[in-house]
C-alpha cells in the first residue's frame, strides 16, 4: 500500500494501476479493472486532489443511473472524506441538493463537484466544467 498525504487526508493507493492512475499527469485517463479494484476510490482521490490544488474549479462526476450516485459514489466519498464534512478547513466540504437536479459537493475553497446521472442526458449539458469523470462508464 502506498500512502500520500494531502492536507489532513491520507490517500492509500493500491500499487500498480490505481497508483499510476492517481499520479498521472495526462489530461485524459481511463482506469479499467475488475470489481473491487478501487476504480471509484481512485477517481474520487483525483477529484479531491484537483479540488485542493485548483480553488474555485467546477467539475462533474457521472454515474450510469441516479441510484449509483448514492452507492457506490457517495458511500465511498463518506467512508474516505466523511470526517471533513462541515469542517472549516480548505478541504472541508458539504453536500447540497441531495437527489435533486443540482446535487453537488461544495468545498470551502470554492470548488464544486456536480453529481449527475447519465440516464438523464439533458442534465449533462449547459454548464462549464474544468474536468469531468465517469464512474462506471456504461
Amino acid at each position: 500500500m502506498v500512502t500520500e498525504t494531502l492536507a489532513t487526508v491520507e490517500i492509500d493507493l493500491i500499487p500498480g494501476a490505481q497508483t499510476g492512475f492517481f499520479r498521472s499527469k495526462e489530461s485524459r485517463l481511463l482506469f479499467v479493472a475488475g470489481q473491487g479494484a478501487g476504480k471509484t476510490r481512485a477517481g474520487l482521490q483525483r477529484v479531491f486532489n484537483y479540488s485542493k490544488c485548483h480553488p474555485g474549479a467546477t467539475g462533474v462526476i457521472t454515474e450510469p443511473i441516479a441510484a449509483h450516485l448514492d452507492y457506490p459514489l457517495m458511500q465511498s466519498w463518506r467512508e474516505w472524506l466523511g470526517p471533513l464534512e462541515g469542517q472549516a478547513l480548505d478541504v472541508g466540504w458539504v453536500e447540497r441538493g441531495r437527489h435533486g437536479p443540482d446535487w453537488r459537493i461544495e468545498f470551502n475553497n470554492g470548488c464544486t463537484v456536480l453529481l449527475r446521472a447519465a440516464e438523464s442526458p439533458e442534465r449533462l449539458i449547459g454548464f462549464e466544467a474544468a474536468w469531468a469523470g465517469m464512474d462506471e462508464a456504461a
